[in-house]
């Protein structure tokens, strides 16, 4: 049964400001995300037990200490009285108009994350607060993501999976069919790191950081995997629906410090298949995914990239079944091992 956060209500404390610039932010919590120290702060507690349900509902790590002089993360989250009109439970629109700055809004709720500050923002409606996957999904892991992402963890599109002690990265843009081969994995034995997102530390050593937790299948999995046939998709704040699936077990093994194999996802082929790629070619793939993470990083993402490639890596071709890949994604896990 998959597991629901529930707010039960966004009650909040409205400051006597109408342009709320002395709110009271009265309910904290301080979360490691990703390995990075995040301090939450709002005028709600819905919202901050929302937080702490998100991002410690797997193994909690303890964060790293930020380098001297630089201040933990800080997202601020304040809930005011305006509402979501007729637009409530649509898309959320994003920009960035320059390499420090991601806003989000919705009709009625707004946020920012400035990289160069280490905080974000974001002034919500109680409506959004009550729809809690969507808020966290959309606004507050979003914002988050984006500021620890410039401390040090680097962000590629890759699922990654673990088993005996090894780690495989699948590498591909979305709708490659990298949740669908990670939950047939996980069916047999792996265990799921991280669904879309992976992201890379290069200080003091190179490490690899998941979020594990839950799996977005697309609808058409069903005809693969009947027993899902009963779950309702739901809609995601970026719009796409997907078959949420919950996959707590990886939790105890994020970070990831032993050896790890990287593997471009690709479909085509009777059967599925691999083949070797050199650092240079693995280096230039993994970097074609990244135009945002470039506008954000520059040179220190690509100087992540080409330390996460070096030695090189797999192509893997799905054929049509996933569960005719797990055999291939063995083969190279005992490679890496031996």
């Amino acid at each position: 049964m998959e597991a629901r956060f529930v707010t039960e209500g966004a009650r909040f404390t409205r400051p006597g400001d109408p342009l709320f610039r002395r709110v009271p932010l009265d309910h904290g919590v301080e979360i490691a995300v990703v390995g990075v120290a995040v301090r939450f702060e709002s005028n709600s507690e819905a919202v901050v037990r929302a937080v702490t349900q998100w991002f410690q509902s797997g193994r909690a790590i303890a964060p790293t200490q930020p380098p001297a002089g630089e201040m933990p993360v800080r997202v601020t989250v304040v809930v005011h009285g305006a509402n979501e009109g007729t637009a409530a439970g649509g898309q959320m629109t994003y920009r960035m108009p320059d390499r420090h700055r991601v806003f989000v809004h919705t009709a009625g709720s707004f946020g920012v994350a400035d990289t160069a500050r280490g905080d974000a923002i974001a002034y919500v409606t109680e409506a959004l607060v009550e729809d809690e996957a969507r808020f966290m999904f959309g606004v507050v892991e979003m914002l988050t993501l984006v500021l620890v992402t410039a401390r040090d963890r680097y962000p590629i599109h890759a699922a990654m999976l673990y088993k005996d002690g090894v780690s495989l990265l699948l590498a591909a843009p979305s709708g490659r069919g990298k949740s669908t081969v990670a939950y047939q994995a996980h069916l047999d034995g792996w265990h799921v790191v991280a669904d879309d997102g992976v992201y890379i530390q290069t200080s003091p050593a190179l490490r690899l950081w998941g979020r594990p937790g839950r799996l977005h299948l697309p609808v058409d999995a069903v005809r693969w995997f009947p027993q899902l046939a009963d779950r309702h998709p739901e809609k995601l704040a970026n719009g796409k629906v997907k078959i949420l699936i919950e996959v707590r077990d990886g939790a105890a093994f994020s970070p990831t410090d032993g050896p790890v194999g990287v593997c471009l996802l690709e479909r085509g082929g009777r059967e599925a298949s691999l083949e070797r790629v050199s650092s240079d070619d693995l280096r230039a793939a993994l970097l074609a995914d990244l135009a945002t993470a470039n506008d954000l990083y520059g040179d220190a993402g690509e100087a992540a990239v080409a330390r996460l490639a070096t030695g090189g890596g797999w192509r893997v071709r799905i054929a049509t079944n996933p569960s005719d890949v797990i055999p291939v994604l063995d083969r190279i896990r005992h490679e890496i091992a031996a």
